[in-house]
């Protein structure tokens, strides 16, 4: 596969924007284009209360509130890593959500666009290059905008608008497939596919729920039933059978999570989530490719499937690229260790080799009244896992709880979004369910041997259930490859809403000798290119052997894994870069910025990371088994 480079982030625009006013962006867009370059755009949810207002019992908003507390947190860390910008704009956002980031307008030159009318008085002077002006319906936000920044021209938007050209298909920049949102994310595609130079493909968007449906029909298909396969396929193809993917150099498509890789496989296909955080996602790719990463990759292995097993088929290719390795082997491969490595630890890539998407639970259900005494009832799968504190006599205990009725309807079902109970009643579930579990009130229905979508990992002992916010340790973004069955869908989410700017998941279950030669034949080409390239040319050969592609990449086609140091010197920066860490959490902890016991269970946990990481072997390498 030929070897592209990451776009350049322009450092002196970066644009916050209200997630659900597409048009407004796309003229602001218009006005600030520049060919091959990236002007990195953050989608901020909408919220209905100000950052400092009363907390409500039971929190309603306490969803939308610690959305807004997470993106704050991530537009800060974005604004870091680009080295700042030197005009940050706030373009249609409500004073609500621009209370949750009033802490950047000391450092920031801030332009705040409330909407159309004020674009021009504060833009225009920057864009005094452009050869016009071109008017469009709200309907063809992503075609005008395309042709707009190819033709150097600004957007109007108006009522009748003009018709837009079709636009002329170059291909040797390849295809980007955007799926309609009629949202910011539909922009995010098309503002990628212009930073590029790419061909763009417009398709419609998924129907309300229909990506559990997806999910569905891809357990009918591992139960044996080829006609939900079909039916897969049938989606796909509506939306792109009709296209010629060949002289394609590659495809990338954004999508609220169809795998269009079934149905494309003579071309290199990556694809990105636009549910979890597109566009910092799109952003992490490309800042990740100009930073020099730690030279670091950890591999977990808790030796289910010994002898076969392929981490030791590879280890010696990282060793070979002078990559620090933290090896979380056998016994080595508990909960506690893959939590704060994940969460914790600085690396440029994690190889995962475990089961996935057979976690045991219980189906459980709790009845209660709610505050105007009406009964109600939820059913659950309940996980439970314990996380064993090698150095402290006080262990991790996680509850997630997987809804799937709600008063006898299924969870998410049309049927439940027709009674329209009130957010009051959704919000209060987690609290009802924990109480219940205290005062011994639950009721179990069933044992189960596998909870469908589970979002875990098994481990020695145990199991991770990847519930965290992101990646603490990792200034490079991170790769993940989750060589687990099943762990493309629900698990890769959280991997990928933390800052992951690359994971590689199983649609389904995976034999182990597959999976084995998968990985063997990916690592192979890792090194002489992209993670695509290597992706794509391990899934040619699974396809020499196997009817469907069963392995889905979320990336973008110019991301790569590389290092340029030595295994000592990564060592060493490794050290220092968890230094910097506890530093951090020492200073919040005594500021009491955020839960005390949290913020100690940081300190500790990063001490110990610290001197576990200093017991490496001769080469510079910790092993834990």
């Amino acid at each position: 596969m030929k070897k592209f480079s990451a776009p350049i982030s322009r450092k002196d625009f970066t644009i916050v924007v209200h997630r659900g006013k597409p048009a407004l962006l796309a003229v602001a867009l218009s006005y600030l284009y520049r060919s091959g370059e990236y002007l990195p755009v953050f989608l901020c949810s909408g919220v209905e209360v100000a950052q400092d207002s009363e907390v409500l019992k039971p929190d309603v908003y306490a969803i939308q509130r610690r959305r807004a507390e997470e993106f704050a947190v991530f537009l800060n860390n974005a604004l870091i890593e680009n080295d700042g910008c030197e005009n940050l704009v706030f373009l249609g956002l409500s004073d609500n959500q621009k209370s949750f980031l009033e802490s950047l307008r000391p450092h920031y030159n801030i332009l705040d666009i409330d909407g159309h009318d004020d674009i021009e008085p504060y833009l225009d002077g920057f864009a005094v290059d452009k050869g016009g002006v071109f008017e469009f319906r709200s309907e063809e936000v992503c075609e005008a905008l395309f042709y707009a920044a190819r033709h150097n021209l600004k957007l109007r938007r108006t009522v009748l608008g003009q018709v837009v050209p079709p636009a002329d298909a170059t291909r040797d920049r390849g295809l980007i497939v955007v799926e309609r949102t009629g949202s910011g994310e539909e922009i995010i595609g098309v503002g990628y596919a212009l930073s590029i130079g790419a061909d763009l493909l417009l398709v419609d968007g998924l129907q309300k729920r229909e990506n559990d449906e997806v999910l569905h029909l891809l357990e009918s298909w591992q139960a044996g039933d080829l006609g939900a396969l079909g039916q897969l396929r049938e989606k796909i193809n509506m939306r792109i059978g009709a296209v010629d993917f060949e002289g394609y150099p590659f495809a990338t498509f954004f999508t609220d999570g169809l795998p269009y890789p079934l149905c494309v496989t003579q071309i290199p296909t990556s694809m990105v989530n636009h549910i979890y955080r597109p566009d910092f996602f799109v952003f992490n790719a490309i800042i990740s490719e100009y930073d020099q990463g730690c030279g670091s990759a950890a591999v977990f292995s808790p030796g289910f499937f010994a002898p076969d097993e392929e981490v030791h088929a590879f280890i010696p290719l990282f060793e070979h690229h002078n990559f620090y390795l933290r090896k979380l082997l056998g016994k080595g491969a508990s909960l506690f260790n893959l939590r704060n490595t994940i969460e914790l630890y600085p690396f440029d890539i994690l190889h995962i080799c475990s089961h996935g998407g057979a976690v045991k639970g219980h189906y459980c259900k709790v009845s209660f009244s709610d505050a105007n005494g009406t009964r109600h009832s939820v059913e659950f799968d309940h996980v439970l896992s314990i996380g064993i504190t090698p150095y402290l006599d006080q262990h991790l205990v996680e509850s997630l709880y997987y809804f799937r009725k709600l008063n006898g309807l299924r969870w998410r079902s049309a049927e439940l979004d027709a009674m329209d109970y009130p957010n009051e009643l959704y919000a209060s579930l987690e609290g009802v369910i924990s109480k219940a579990f205290t005062d011994k009130k639950v009721k179990y229905l069933a044992d189960l041997d596998r909870v469908q979508n589970s979002n875990a990992i098994s481990c020695e002992y145990s199991h991770y259930n990847a519930n965290f916010s992101q990646f603490v340790g990792s200034r490079r973004r991170p790769v993940i490859f989750n060589n687990a069955c099943w762990s493309w869908g629900v698990i890769s989410n959280q991997f990928l809403v933390a800052g992951a700017r690359g994971y590689i998941g199983s649609l389904r279950e995976i034999p182990n000798l597959q999976a084995v030669g998968f990985a063997k034949n990916f690592y192979g080409k890792l090194f002489d290119g992209t993670i695509l390239g290597a992706f794509h040319h391990a899934n040619g050969i699974f396809l020499q052997e196997n009817a469907e592609p069963l392995y889905i990449y979320w990336g973008l086609h110019f991301s790569t894994i590389r290092n340029e140091n030595a295994v000592l010197e990564n060592r060493h920066r490794i050290h220092e870069r968890l230094k910097e860490s506890l530093n951090i959490w020492v200073e919040k902890f005594l500021r009491n910025e955020g839960s005390a016991d949290l913020l100690k269970a940081k300190v500790l946990d990063t001490r110990w990371l610290i001197r576990n990481d200093m017991n490496g072997d001769g080469n510079g390498h910790t092993l834990l088994n």
